[in-house]
C-alpha cells in the first residue's frame, strides 16, 4: 500500500483493545514516510498521564513537520 501523504501512528502502549502488534502489520506494509510511536501507559483512549501528553507532543511536531515540509511544495499528491 503506498499514501502520497505522510503517515503518523500513535499507539497507546497500555491498549488491551488493539495489539501494537496488530497496528504494525498494517503499519509495516504502507510504504510513505511514516512514523510509529507508541505511548506510555495509554490505553485504548488514552487521557492518563504521561500517554495524553505524549499524544499532543506528537501530533504537534507531526504537523510542524507536514508544514515545514509543504513550504517547499505540496506535502501531498
Amino acid at each position: 500500500m503506498t499514501l502520497g501523504c505522510p503517515l503518523l501512528l500513535v499507539h497507546p502502549g497500555a491498549d488491551t483493545w488493539t495489539p501494537t502488534a496488530l497496528s504494525l502489520e498494517v503499519f509495516d506494509r504502507i510504504e510513505s514516510e511514516k512514523a510509529f510511536i507508541e505511548l506510555a501507559n495509554g490505553s485504548h483512549l488514552p487521557l492518563e498521564a504521561p500517554a495524553a501528553d505524549q499524544l499532543q507532543s506528537a501530533v504537534q511536531a507531526f504537523l510542524d513537520r507536514v508544514a515545514d515540509a509543504e513550504a517547499g511544495g505540496p506535502a501531498c499528491v
